[in-house]
């Protein structure tokens, strides 16, 4: 009754609410995009329109989706390479007012898109995010492998770019963005493997301050061995993309002199990691010291590897409450 229920609603949001364009990027993932779109197709409130973006798979990905899903997902061939070009190439197709970026790979509660879309119809706010959980599936077997991140929002007398400047950062598949507010967002980072995610957030972070949060629904964040974060993008590759990211960071105006300080002091150790004979900085030192000192505290304080920030929740109830909603 429960599930009739919940449908019905879906439906009703559907008929009468705002049009939803779920955009998925996919490389080589055959077997979890199949996981994750079962997921996407039993959403209480269902996605308007559902684009997989095939970054140039090799794995018969995209011979899949126009023979076996045709008419229930939208499939695209990326226009460029990596996931900023796939996403660039995912937001220039879709029609809808709300944007739900998801990965191939991961899993959400079932009233995920309901609760979100709900939220944004209702309120009028740009985005909206909420809480996320690592986990790992072995033969169809899920495991916690971490606490719940972001389950409570970030503290009110921070703001998310404070946070950002601070190290912050999270899964976009845990935020909906209204259409319009991504236009003045812009488009994602085509030159950049990895952190082009970070330097989205810091964009988001610099036009909402205080973003929208609810915990009602979750996504399942999957840990697995065919990641682009594990294969393929060396750490020496890493460490000059979070340069470029800073770089173009510091250049936004009106920084704080706090926020100018942490960003030049990350700079500072990234630096470190790229250049054989690095020169000192005894005041970056000293910043990097105090940064790690304040990590420490807070982390002793959740109990956790995770800051304040991070709004952490350590009971198994609460996330066997998320599982059930799977």
């Amino acid at each position: 009754m429960v599930l009739v229920f919940d449908y019905l609603c879906g439906y009703i949001y559907l008929v009468c609410g705002m049009k939803l364009s779920v955009i998925i990027p996919t490389f080589n993932r055959l077997e979890l995009l199949q996981e994750t779109l079962e997921c996407v197709f039993g959403q209480t409130r269902p996605a308007d329109e559902i684009i997989v973006v095939d970054d140039h798979s090799t794995d018969d990905t995209y011979e899949f989706l126009i023979a076996e899903l045709a008419g229930k997902v939208i499939a695209i061939k990326c226009k460029g390479k990596g996931p900023g070009a796939a996403r660039n190439t995912g937001l220039q197709a879709a029609t809808g007012d709300l944007i739900k970026f998801f990965d191939s790979d991961d899993l959400m509660t079932r009233n995920l898109f309901e609760v979100q879309t709900a939220f944004l119809e209702n309120s009028g706010e740009s985005l909206v995010y909420s809480p996320y959980v690592h986990f790992s599936m072995e033969n169809g077997v899920m495991t916690q492998r971490d606490v719940i991140l972001q389950y409570r929002p970030i503290p009110k007398d921070v703001s998310l770019r404070d946070c950002v400047s601070r190290g912050f950062s999270t899964i976009i598949p845990s935020m909906m963005f209204r259409a319009d507010f991504l236009k003045q967002v812009g488009q994602w980072r085509i030159d950049l493997s990895s952190y082009e995610d970070w330097d989205f957030l810091w964009r988001v972070a610099s036009l909402v301050p205080n973003p929208a949060h609810t915990d009602a629904c979750m996504v399942f964040y999957r840990i697995h061995g065919l990641q682009t974060s594990i294969l393929g993008v060396s750490n020496t590759r890493k460490a000059y993309d979070k340069l470029q990211c800073l770089e173009q960071i510091l250049v936004t105006p009106n920084l704080s002199w706090r926020e100018r300080t942490r960003l030049k002091a990350e700079l500072y150790k990234t630096r470190k990691l790229v250049d054989r004979n690095p020169s000192l900085s005894l005041f970056m030192e000293f910043v990097l010291m105090l940064r790690r000192m304040k990590s420490k505290r807070e982390r002793l304080h959740t109990g956790t590897d995770w800051e304040i920030m991070y709004g952490v929740e350590k009971n198994n109830a609460v996330y066997e409450n998320f599982v059930s909603l799977l």
